[in-house]
């Protein structure tokens, strides 16, 4: 009886069945829909030509542009996760579960991936250790929300090979977690159930900017931005080829036979045509002999065409980094083109400034996901969430702002001469740059300081003292017995 029921246990139901089969065609769906997204930000994105100016044999050649790892970096560089922070209160435990799990450098690649491709994913579990927390690309995981609640209601991440075949799956539900692996005749066998009864899923799905058209998130990289990183790449490949076939003179034979060069009645169109780019790579013109009638047939002579320059194409490039500029909100010369006439310092801070307001809002949305990761976390090493004392825990972001070293220390010195901030606050010493390392031993310094402090003044008021009576008692011994 036991036996059955194990067995039974193994096996997916046909809910169970149905509900993975949807969420693989979801990943399907976005995983395509995302290969392009990381391919412009890795740049390895190779544009689709027209088909005019290129030659075939060309069409493919892997240009690449940096544009779109320019657009997500300068955001996420401005996001950096710090730690969790309350005002005096227990942190729960959270602060040795983030160190433990190296939070401040996983919520780096969350935060690239929810950038990238508009959403990602953070899973919560248990091992040897205690609580561990693990970032999921949008490439290997979905979910299913709760249409009401917009509750994570279930969530199928796969484990894949370098060349994309499944290996094992896991599917997340609120109350239990089954694992799968590939088995023989590539059948997906079911290999344990985790009945942790926890009521909520481990999954925690990051969104940037959702909305009702955009609910898995938006992508920094806009339909726009795609277009502009497109005709750049195209722009860049049509320098590659002028470079190759146009840069150098281009010569004409006027009056020569074809045949000499190969050229035959009987071949197709396309044999012609992949004939002329063979022929000194397209560097040479042939127009046949003319006879006029009366038995006058011309002499073949050979031309040259001066280069032309690459000029142009370096305009058009200049004409799409404003364009992507103005789609992604970011200045012209962080994408390599610099004008006659630089912008003003007031126009720099303008667009500084925005960058900083983008990164801010940011910043709080993905605090908010962080706290449920927080949430999740204690539900799982506890069992149970004391949901008032977790109120009272923030995450802590580094400033969106760049002051340099010395335009931070003004800035806290004016508000501790101001009075607006103690000399000695944690908040001071975070406004003016100092590590939490540095700020502990500075507190180990100033605490060392005043005992010696201490001492000394003791030793002076000893010192100062003239009554007889009083000098008498201190100058007395104690035996040893009576100390």
């Amino acid at each position: 009886m036991t036996v059955a029921l194990s067995l039974r246990a193994l096996k997916l139901s046909d809910d169970e069945t149905r509900l993975m089969g949807k969420l693989r065609s979801d990943l399907a769906y976005y995983a395509r829909k995302n290969e392009k997204r990381y391919a412009m930000y890795e740049g390895e994105f190779v544009a689709d030509q027209i088909g005019i100016a290129v030659p075939p044999m060309l069409k493919d050649w892997p240009v690449k542009i940096g544009w779109g790892t320019t657009i997500i970096d300068v955001i996420a560089e401005r996001m950096n996760w710090i730690a969790f922070e309350s005002a005096g209160t227990d942190l729960l435990g959270l602060d040795e579960i983030a160190t433990q799990n190296r939070l401040e450098t996983k919520a780096d690649r969350v935060t690239e991936s929810t950038l990238v491709a508009g959403t990602s994913f953070v899973v919560v579990g248990k091992d040897k250790n205690g609580v561990a927390i693990e970032p999921k690309s949008p490439s290997v995981m979905a979910v299913q929300r709760d249409y009401v609640t917009d509750q994570i209601i279930a969530a199928l991440l796969q484990v894949r090979t370098p060349t994309g075949a499944v290996l094992a799956e896991t599917l997340y539900l609120p109350d239990q977690t089954i694992t799968t692996q590939v088995g023989r005749h590539n059948r997906m066998t079911v290999t344990g159930r985790d009945k942790h009864k926890r009521g909520e899923c481990p999954v925690e799905q990051f969104r940037n900017q959702p909305n009702d058209s955009h609910p898995e998130g938006r992508s920094l990289i806009t339909a726009p931005i795609e277009y502009t990183i497109s005709a750049a790449a195209r722009t860049l490949l049509g320098m590659e080829v002028h470079r190759e076939f146009f840069a150098a003179p281009q010569r004409a034979a006027l009056g020569a036979e074809p045949e000499v060069f190969g050229f035959e009645e009987s071949m197709s169109p396309e044999e012609k045509y992949a004939l002329g780019w063979a022929i000194t790579m397209g560097r040479m013109n042939i127009v046949p002999p003319i006879d006029d009638g009366n038995g006058n047939v011309s002499v073949p002579t050979m031309h040259e065409f001066k280069p032309s320059s690459p000029s142009v194409y370096i305009d058009i490039l200049k004409y799409l980094s404003t364009m992507i500029a103005s789609d992604s909100g970011l200045p012209a010369s962080y994408f390599g083109i610099l004008t006659d006439n630089p912008t003003s310092a007031d126009a720099n801070k303008a667009l500084e400034s925005r960058i900083e307001r983008r990164s801010g809002a940011r910043n709080k949305e993905s605090g908010w996901h962080w706290m449920n990761v927080a949430r999740k976390a204690l539900l799982w090493r506890d069992g149970r969430v004391d949901e008032s004392a977790l109120a009272k825990i923030r995450v802590k972001w580094a400033s969106p702002s760049t002051p340099t070293p010395s335009a931070a220390a003004d800035s806290g010195m004016k508000l501790v001469s101001a009075n607006i901030l103690p000399a000695d606050s944690k908040v001071t010493y975070d406004r003016i740059g100092l590590t939490d390392m540095e700020q502990a031993q500075l507190a180990e310094e100033k605490r060392r300081a005043t005992a010696a402090g201490l001492v000394e003044r003791v030793r002076e008021a000893a010192n100062q003292v003239t009554d007889p009576e009083v000098t008498s008692l201190a100058s007395r011994r104690v035996p040893v017995e009576d100390a």
